[in-house]
């Protein structure tokens, strides 16, 4: 009787983990075009990439809701930042709202203890 190797199983297992998170990356980010290129994008560019308007790029930039570089009164762009930043602007479902409500009512309850 041959006993499976469990480092094998372990890193089949990894392997698949990591081709379903990617997997889902891509689902959950099908409409940001690529970019190969690891240069910076002008305002234009980045404006094109967020699908917005060069006007509504300048105003992010002011509010500093947008990571930028700035070199001589020119603004600048890394796609990485740009991708991220509308990654993490994902809405919380209701459920999931919910959900963490009902997770902190369960801890205040479990500590005795109410937030303020």
């Amino acid at each position: 009787m041959e006993i499976a190797n469990p480092f094998s199983l372990i890193i089949q297992r990894l392997d698949t983990l990591e081709t379903l998170i990617i997997n889902a990356i891509k689902e959950l980010t099908p409409n940001l075009p690529t970019i190969s290129s690891t240069k910076p994008l002008t305002v234009k560019e980045a404006a094109a990439y967020l699908n917005l308007a060069v006007s509504t790029v300048y105003g992010m930039v002011q509010r500093r809701e947008i990571p930028f570089y700035k070199r001589k009164k020119r603004l600048y762009f890394e796609p990485a930042d740009l991708a991220e930043y509308v990654i993490n602007g994902r809405q919380r479902t209701a459920n999931e709202i919910q959900e963490a409500v009902k997770n902190q009512n369960l801890t205040i309850k479990h500590n005795g203890k109410k937030n303020s």
